[in-house]
């Protein structure tokens, strides 16, 4: 009895492991990377957008609107301090970059932000495949805008 109880533990723990690295491969989002020491970078979604605020409800706030023909897809990521292991809301990033399924590049029109929402105006129906930021490359081509 206590011999196939062992076996059956094991068998649904590799079960398990092999569940979680199946998982990993059929994930949608990009994985996430280091950047610098102690930062890592996550990519957690795409959205569609005809207008974007640097700081939502505050009047007067930086913003951006999608011109005609045009909408705005807002690249959202999470930054995490390794050392800490906690969320990083402080951290500031330059060069964002978005290219599309087509090959374009989209520049974004903030040059550098600690906001963890990209905006770039693009042609209605752009689809978006890499995502660049502070020399980092993200494929996003298995997001789908919401």
């Amino acid at each position: 009895m206590f011999r196939s109880s062992v076996l059956l533990a094991a068998s649904v723990g590799i079960l398990l492991t092999a569940g979680g690295s199946i998982e990993a491969q059929n994930r949608k989002s990009p994985l996430p990377q280091k950047y610098g020491d102690h930062l890592e970078i996550e990519v957690t979604g795409i959205k569609q957008a005809s207008q974007w605020s640097m700081f939502p409800g505050m009047q007067g706030a930086p913003g951006i609107s999608a011109g005609p023909g045009q909408t705005l897809l807002l690249v959202e990521f999470r930054v995490k301090d390794l050392n800490k292991g906690v969320e990083d809301t402080d951290a500031s990033f330059a060069d964002f970059e978005l290219e599309d399924a087509a090959g374009q590049k989209h520049a974004c029109p903030i040059k550098r932000s600690d906001v963890r929402e990209i905006p770039f105006p693009v042609p209605e129906g752009t689809k978006a495949k890499v995502f660049r930021i502070s020399g980092l490359s993200f494929d996003v081509g298995g997001l789908t805008p919401r």
